[in-house]
């Protein structure tokens, strides 16, 4: 036979050997699917064969002539017709949704469910936040939330169940959500709470406030008991950082805020270090930005920073509880009066009016 008119005895044998053999390997359960056969066989040549090119030239291609290459089990689609690779049909690709992009409100989309009931429960939070709904007063049932909110149920479901994980909410079987006092409510709620406007309640402050002083004053007595000397002497750099006249307010906040850390964490305390965290409201950074200064004056700032390394140096808790609770009260004056100004600056003169 010439060589222009097709394949030798031999490549034709070659060929029929090697269908058998892809045949074998694929094992089909239960009666033999064709089509699916064929759509196996042609997934596994499509790695060697070029589109247009005739099957037989995969066999040249194959680089371990072997059948149980495991890089012959990777389909991607490709068909065969009329005893040549075809291109498979790119499929429709779901849309997503991104940080950068806000989730699409089109049917399909992945981000849709749990950004709609993450922005239903945001909207229950709010109305509990601001007394809108009252404790014990009972939330409409999932069906009337469903058609406000013109979603499905099994979105408002997931939204109940976030306010339940903040105990906002108690959901009880038959009974449906009933809206759950504020003083039982998760420690998240606080941030919540903080920021629902666009400044704070100056009375929420005042109390966060409390709070943190009684946090840290005991952090910083259990850092001076069982911190290290590396980190007792780190903490008096910071200290001469803080008290140096010549850093700017940047450098000044940046050191303050290593030093709350730097005493957390010595404390040897994760519970404490876990409500410091939480306990961080953002709106700090805002007032930081803020045209007002909240940096205390240096004649008051180097005596307790003096009176503090003193403490750390001599390992003396009760010294260094009086002084860091003394430098806390001044940092929460120069805030409420930074507040102060803030919300004086948002509210329009009866003039404007």
């Amino acid at each position: 036979m010439p060589a222009s008119s097709g394949l030798t005895g031999a490549g034709s044998f070659a060929i029929v050997v090697f269908f058998l053999a892809m045949i074998a390997a694929y094992r089909p359960q239960g009666r033999l699917d064709t089509r699916r056969t064929n759509r196996e066989i042609a997934n596994r040549l499509a790695r060697f064969l070029l589109p247009g090119q005739p099957i037989w030239r995969a066999i040249a291609r194959h680089p371990c002539r072997s059948f149980s290459c495991a890089c012959l089990h990777r389909p991607c689609g490709w068909g065969i017709h009329r005893n040549q690779l075809v291109r498979p049909q790119p499929k429709a690709v779901r849309p997503t949704c991104s940080q950068s992009q806000p989730c699409c409100e089109k049917p399909g989309c992945r981000g849709m469910t749990q950004s709609r009931a993450e922005k239903i429960a945001g909207t229950i939070r709010d109305e509990i936040l601001q007394g809108r709904l009252e404790p014990g007063q009972r939330l409409p049932s999932e069906r009337d939330l469903a058609a406000l909110h013109q979603t499905h149920r099994s979105v408002v479901r997931e939204a109940l169940k976030k306010l339940e994980q903040l105990r906002l909410v108690e959901i009880r079987r038959g009974g449906g959500a009933r809206v759950s006092p504020l003083d039982g409510a998760s420690l998240d709620i606080v941030g919540h709470m903080l920021e629902m406007n666009d400044l704070p309640d100056p009375v929420l402050v005042e109390q966060l406030l409390d709070v943190i002083e009684s946090l840290m004053t005991g952090a910083v007595r259990f850092a001076v008991e069982r911190g290290s000397d590396a980190e007792l002497a780190r903490g008096r750099e910071l200290l001469a950082a803080i008290a140096d006249p010549s850093n700017g307010d940047d450098d000044y906040l940046a050191a303050h805020d290593e030093l709350v850390r730097l005493l957390a964490t010595a404390s040897r305390n994760l519970v404490l270090e876990i409500i410091r965290r939480s306990l961080r409201p953002r709106f700090i950074t805002r007032l930081r930005d803020g045209e007002g200064r909240i940096r205390p004056p240096r004649s008051t700032l180097i005596p307790l920073a003096a009176g503090l390394d003193r403490a750390l140096a001599e390992r003396d808790p009760i010294a260094a509880e009086e002084e860091v609770r003394s430098l806390l009260r001044l940092h929460r004056e120069m805030l409420l009066k930074a507040l102060e100004r803030e919300l004086t600056r948002q509210t329009p003169s009866q003039g404007e009016l």
